[in-house]
């Protein structure tokens, strides 16, 4: 999925010294960029989300295990049990 969001510009003029730019992702949680003023590149920063994932994906297996469990016993209507997973 792919999501973007426009931001107006502020018609103030940039007057500092450095400016950052931020990248929200999923496999790359977040990407800090840190220019000068004349846009030169001076640190990148990334903070990864493997561990996020690890764990999204796990719960999201369970679920689908536990959905697959109450289909095929013809179960309909709600469940605590998956409830409850969702909220884990």
């Amino acid at each position: 999925m792919h999501i973007s969001v426009e931001v107006e510009k502020p018609e103030k003029v940039f007057e500092g010294k450095n400016y950052a730019s931020i990248d929200l992702g999923v496999r790359n949680l977040i990407v800090l960029a840190i220019y000068d003023k004349d846009k030169k590149l001076i640190r990148v920063y990334q903070f990864k989300s493997r561990e996020l994932w690890k764990e999204y994906k796990y719960w999201d297996r369970k679920i689908a295990e536990y959905q697959s469990k109450l289909s095929k016993s013809g179960h309909k209507g709600k469940s605590v049990k998956l409830r409850k997973l969702y909220e884990k």
